[in-house]
């Protein structure tokens, strides 16, 4: 399953202890390729910001909010070896539309 990120809403930019580290939480929305149905998941991310640039950047959201979006499939393990991460519900790394939070600066933390 591919998922289109279309925009992030309620972005909302939290400090921590940690004067690098900040906290995002964001609505992303957009559209599952495969079925063509909208999304609105809520996501969190962790980012350490080092000299201006991101270096460390994590995201967490709920995997039962993107399960719920894929086709319906037939039961059954996974090839011998393998992780079938679309079975699994794991949706990670960047994706497009993220550039809009990619420039955080001290300045724009709350």
């Amino acid at each position: 399953m591919t998922l289109d990120f279309h925009e992030f809403r309620e972005v909302a930019v939290h400090s921590t202890a940690d004067p690098e580290v900040v906290a995002a939480e964001y609505d992303a929305h957009g559209v599952a390729t495969g079925t063509g149905r909208p999304f609105a998941v809520r996501c969190l991310w962790v980012l350490k910001i080092s000299g201006g640039r991101i270096a460390f950047w994590r995201d967490y959201l709920t995997p039962q909010e993107i399960l719920a979006l894929q086709e319906p499939r037939v039961p059954g393990p996974a090839p011998r070896g393998a992780l079938d991460v679309e079975r699994a519900g794991i949706v990670s790394g960047p994706c497009r539309g993220c550039a809009g939070l990619v420039g955080l600066s001290p300045a724009r933390r709350r």
